[in-house]
C-alpha cells in the first residue's frame, strides 16, 4: 500500500508495489532527463564609468570623434570609388568602340581632383562569369589559359591521398570526381583578350551602335582589375578636403551618366 506523501509537513518518496524507492543518487544516475535546480539570478550592479583625467579625456574625445568620422569618410570614399569605376569602365567601352582597339590609360580631371585610370589584364574568372558571358553569346573559348592549380589539401587528407601526392601527381590512379574535388584549375584571360575585345564583341552584335553597350556589359561581368593612380587634389587644404567629404551628401539611387 502506498504511503501518504505528506506527513507532519515532510515530503517522502512514494513506494510503489513491486518497486523500490529511488534514492537521490539513483535518480542522478538513472539516465533520465531531470530538471535543473533553479537558482535565482542576481542582477549585476552596474559600475559607473570612470572619469578620465583632463589630459587623457582630450585624447579620448579625439579618438572617438576620429573613429566616428573615419567610418563616414571610408563609406563615402568607397561609394565615390565604385561610381568612378563604373564611369571609367563605361568610358573605356566608348573609346574602344570608337577606335576598334584597346584604349590606353587616361587622365581625368575635375575642379579639385585628378587621377589616371588604368585597366590591367588581370581578371579573376569564375564559372558564374563564364556562364554569364556565354549567355551573352560571347564564349571565352581560346581566350583563357591555365595560370595554376589550387590544391584543396583538406580534401586530399580526407580521401587519404597525401602519400600518393608525395610520390607523384601523374602516377595517381584516382576517380575524376575526386580529382575535381581536390584540384581546382586556376584559369585567367590571356593578355591579348582586352586588345581583341572590340573584335570579339563585334562578332556578337548586329549593329555597330550596339558595340559600346555590349562591351560595357562584358566589362561589368568580368570586373577586370582597374587602378586609379596618382590621385591628388588641387588647391585644397587638408581641412577643406575634410569639409568637402563631411558636407557631401550621398544619394543611393544617384546615377552617373
Amino acid at each position: 500500500m502506498a504511503t501518504n506523501p505528506r506527513k507532519n509537513g515532510q515530503h517522502k518518496l512514494v513506494s510503489v508495489p513491486g518497486g523500490k524507492e529511488q534514492s537521490a543518487v539513483g535518480e542522478l544516475l538513472s539516465g533520465r532527463v531531470s530538471k535543473a535546480p533553479r537558482t535565482p539570478r542576481k542582477k549585476k550592479a552596474e559600475i559607473p564609468a570612470q572619469e578620465l583625467p583632463k589630459e587623457v579625456a582630450k585624447l579620448a574625445n579625439l579618438f572617438a570623434a576620429a573613429r566616428t568620422i573615419k567610418k563616414e569618410i571610408e563609406s563615402k570614399e568607397q561609394y565615390a570609388r565604385n561610381r568612378l569605376d563604373e564611369f571609367c569602365l563605361r568610358d573605356f567601352a566608348r573609346r574602344a568602340a570608337l577606335s576598334d582597339r584597346r584604349p590606353g590609360s587616361i587622365d581625368y580631371s575635375s575642379d579639385y581632383a585628378k587621377f589616371k585610370f588604368v585597366l590591367t589584364s588581370r581578371t579573376t574568372l569564375t564559372p558564374e562569369k563564364e556562364e554569364a558571358l556565354t549567355d551573352l553569346g560571347l564564349p571565352l573559348g581560346e581566350q583563357t589559359r591555365l595560370a595554376g592549380i589550387e590544391i584543396n589539401y583538406e580534401a586530399i587528407r580526407a580521401h587519404g591521398l597525401e602519400e600518393k601526392l608525395r610520390q607523384a601527381l601523374e602516377s595517381m590512379d584516382i576517380d575524376k570526381s575526386i580529382l575535381d574535388e581536390c584540384f581546382r584549375p586556376k584559369v585567367e584571360l590571356k593578355e591579348s583578350f582586352y586588345d581583341r575585345l572590340p573584335e570579339l564583341v563585334g562578332h556578337i552584335v548586329e549593329r555597330k551602335d550596339e558595340l559600346e553597350d555590349k562591351m560595357h556589359e562584358v566589362l561589368r561581368i568580368l570586373q577586370p582589375t582597374a587602378q586609379l593612380r596618382n590621385v591628388d587634389v588641387k588647391g585644397l587644404t587638408a581641412k577643406q578636403c575634410f569639409d568637402l567629404v563631411t558636407q557631401t551628401e550621398i544619394e543611393a539611387e544617384e546615377e552617373i551618366a
